[in-house]
């Protein structure tokens, strides 16, 4: 089942949720020609496979901190720390508290993930 996308003009809040965090979703923000945005939840001490997706990505780390391991590189990522990739993400971040990242084209990155 595909995440529901915000429609055109709503405006969303994209803000650290604190004590909300922890029973919060993966969400589908939006979804255009060349664009995906999702908030990503994962809890700590749980990792996303290594995989390629086609294209650039961007990742804003909104809350908590992570592992983000790339080729020949590991960085933590923190509140506020925004990092941008060129030719697709190769390893995704390893949490080492509860954190969210909202990123374009992660919605494929989600569908991934189910078994």
């Amino acid at each position: 089942m595909a995440l529901p996308h915000t429609p055109s003009s709503e405006v969303v809040h994209i803000a650290p949720l604190g004590a909300a965090l922890a029973g919060t979703v993966n969400t589908a923000i939006l979804k255009a020609k060349e664009l995906e945005v999702i908030r990503l939840v994962v809890p700590a001490g749980k990792t996303l496979p290594q995989h390629q997706v086609p294209g650039e990505i961007t990742l804003l780390c909104i809350e908590g901190e992570c592992e983000l391991k790339t080729p020949g590189t590991m960085q933590v990522l923190t509140t506020g720390d925004f990092v941008h990739l060129e030719g697709g993400w190769l390893a995704h971040p390893f949490p080492l508290s509860n954190f969210k990242l909202t990123s374009p084209q992660q919605i494929a990155t989600i569908r991934s993930l189910r078994t």
